[in-house]
């Protein structure tokens, strides 16, 4: 794996461990019933521990974003806007004035992002079944998190929960592929 590969499963698996810690360190938060903002919420006892996974996950989305911008312009700078956006939501936790734009925005562009690079690496390549397949997984969750905000509120949250753990996992698959990566190391 080359260096800003690592980097991004780096900055993956920190989100994961202090996500992990947030979560288990709110005896409130159930998951799949609570917004994973809940975790973030300034009063929180998890605020730190989940406002910093937002921190290094959004640093992963922007340099997932500078690894895909060297061949996919449209989807690195859609990745690297959606790493902002999660700082913002960080920055802007459940509570504040900002806090749901901030995550809409999120979900939004973070969706758009997978699917342009989806749609771009079926049409180039064939379609690599990983990406390709945890791309579709995870534009769909975020569609059914956007739909349940809209028709079935007490649904969002475990939406919310698996189109975040699917970007995790896509971002990871697609970091990983080997011509993506704009700084390789020979051939």
């Amino acid at each position: 794996m080359k260096p800003l590969a690592k980097a991004v499963a780096a900055c993956f698996a920190l989100f994961i461990l202090l996500f992990s810690l947030a979560a288990g360190s709110n005896p409130d938060f159930t998951l799949f019933k609570n917004y994973l903002s809940d975790l973030g919420a300034r009063d929180a006892p998890s605020a730190v521990f989940f406002n910093s996974a937002l921190v290094f996950g959004g640093i992963g989305l922007i340099v997932l974003g500078v690894v895909f911008f060297g061949k996919r312009v449209v989807p690195g700078v859609l990745c690297a806007i959606s790493g902002i956006a999660l700082f913002l939501v960080a920055l802007f936790p459940e509570g504040d004035s900002l806090h749901k734009a901030v995550s809409i925005l999120f979900f939004t562009i973070a969706g758009l992002s997978v699917l342009a690079f989806t749609v771009q690496e079926a049409k180039e390549r064939g379609a690599r079944k990983a990406v390709v397949g945890a791309g579709i997984l995870q534009v769909a969750l975020s569609l059914l998190l956007a739909s349940t905000f809209a028709f079935e509120k007490s649904l969002a949250p475990l939406f919310e929960t698996l189109a975040v753990a699917s970007l995790c996992a896509w971002g990871v698959v697609a970091a990983a592929i080997p011509d993506l990566r704009t700084h390789q190391e020979g051939p």
